[in-house]
């Protein structure tokens, strides 16, 4: 026998099996399918927002104001001790007149009085790192305040401890609920595909006489649950897409789209998805089915 041959079997075992229960399939396509959408669809919405969190989450800063009267190498060895500090990641001088430049080009023209001379300070731009505890800003800040030079430092500590315990508590409810989302797919997946496994009782005892190994009698059940998990996988990929297509004019009608920019996941991400629903669709009716040939088999 070649090995196309029992393969070839097994599908049309595994597609007899879906038709001859076409409301259970149906069924059990359409949970799976919503089961898959829901994360998928998360996953790309946290996918088309990457850039506007990352906005959002931008890293903290902390203005240091130079004493008057620095000179520019003092200016220049403050910045490196600046840059130095534990949990500043970037520091950047900002000469007065430069900041003179931005104010006036910001308030507009007229928008100040006229100014006799620049009654702004030098000041550097301490960025902090990414993901910086509360805690360790403030220290952080703190120990910017005491090095020489050094006439005030501008930090919300307030401000940031806030924003810090907000982004904590969104992170922490993102993972759960997509974690839960998860569960559900990969729970749809695992169960539903059982309900395709069971054999007829009299055929595998004809198919181990003819001389059929179990590997061979549990393919068509592993054949209809890979079916079931990558058609609903894919079903699901066309429903967000279907989605995407129509929700993106409506956020332009609402001006959102620089805000919000729907699209689908990366297309590795996708053809994972479908692998993987299709893998654990067809692990979960060959288990099922190797279950339910002990108590067939002698």
């Amino acid at each position: 026998m070649s090995v196309i041959a029992p393969r070839g079997w097994a599908l049309r075992e595994a597609l007899r099996r879906l038709a001859q229960q076409p409301g259970v399939a149906l069924a059990a396509w359409l949970v799976c399918t919503i089961a898959i959408v829901l994360p998928l669809a998360a996953g790309s919405l946290a996918w088309s927002m990457k850039d506007t969190w990352a906005q959002l989450n931008a890293p903290a800063q902390a203005i240091v104001f130079v004493a008057p009267g620095t000179t520019s190498a003092d200016i220049a060895t403050l910045r490196e001790r600046v840059q130095a500090q534990p949990g500043v990641s970037e520091a950047i001088h900002v000469p007065r007149d430069a900041a003179l430049a931005e104010l006036t080009r910001r308030a507009g023209p007229g928008t100040l009085p006229d100014l006799r001379g620049n009654p702004l300070p030098d000041a550097i731009v301490a960025t902090l790192a990414r993901g910086l505890s509360a805690e360790s800003a403030e220290a952080t800040a703190a120990a910017l305040r005491k090095l020489a030079k050094v006439d005030a430092v501008q930090f919300d500590a307030s401000g940031y401890r806030q924003w810090s315990g907000l982004v904590r508590a969104a992170t922490a409810l993102a993972a759960a609920a997509a974690i839960a989302l998860l569960l559900l797919a990969a729970g749809a997946l695992t169960l539903l595909p059982r309900l395709f496994a069971a054999s007829d009782a009299d055929e595998v005892r004809v198919l181990s006489l003819a001389g059929a190994d179990a590997r061979f009698i549990r393919r068509p059940a592993a054949y209809a649950g890979a079916l079931l998990g990558g058609l609903s996988a894919a079903s699901a990929i066309g429903a967000v897409a279907t989605g995407v297509t129509w929700l993106t004019p409506r956020l332009a009608e609402l001006g959102l789209a620089d805000t919000v920019s729907p699209g689908l996941a990366p297309w590795p991400v996708l053809g994972g998805t479908v692998v993987l629903a299709t893998l654990l669709g067809g692990s979960a009716g060959a288990e099922a089915a190797r279950r339910g040939l002990r108590s067939i088999r002698p």
